[in-house]
């Protein structure tokens, strides 16, 4: 079960349980009823929280990316990356904010291609077709997240 199909559940079992509790004689087992109906409601949040958490995750693996002239390091931050898109759930938001990150790599990708076309023979291109090759990296990686969150998002109905 996806993580908005997690929420979702949690929060119709959580609704569930409060009507059953307005049904209930007895006063132990409303309290019973409506203590399971906050635990419900608890771990929703906390998915919806993990979500959010893992939104800002992507944003910083990706900013330390882009900023990374080691190639250990790179793929260690976009593996990071990776599974931190693995957690996110399929909301329009995280869908919004994918095709944001999405549009901004690929602005990054031409424009280092522009720079590394400005550069002279004799000037060191090392480090410019790192970069690019960084950004070509971390721009598949973007786009393939992408289309399962718009999968994601169309089978859930949304």
């Amino acid at each position: 079960m996806s993580n908005p199909d997690s929420i979702k559940a949690k929060r119709e079992a959580s609704e569930q349980a409060r009507r059953l509790a307005e049904q209930l004689f007895l006063p132990e087992d409303r309290a019973r009823a409506l203590a399971f109906a906050e635990e419900l409601e608890a771990e929703a949040r906390a998915l919806e929280q993990a979500a959010s958490d893992s939104e800002t995750n992507v944003e910083v693996y990706l900013s330390r990316a882009y900023a990374c002239l080691d190639a250990n390091q790179r793929d260690v931050l976009l593996r990071g990356l990776v599974e931190e898109e693995r957690r996110m759930g399929s909301s329009r938001e995280h869908m919004e904010n994918g095709a944001r990150r999405v549009e901004d790599c690929k602005e990054r990708v031409k424009r280092q291609r522009e720079l590394l076309g400005s550069l002279k023979p004799h000037e060191n291109r090392l480090r410019a077709e790192f970069m690019l090759d960084t950004f070509e990296q971390t721009l598949v990686l973007m786009e393939r997240h992408q289309r399962l969150l718009v999968e994601r998002f169309r089978k859930a109905g949304l």
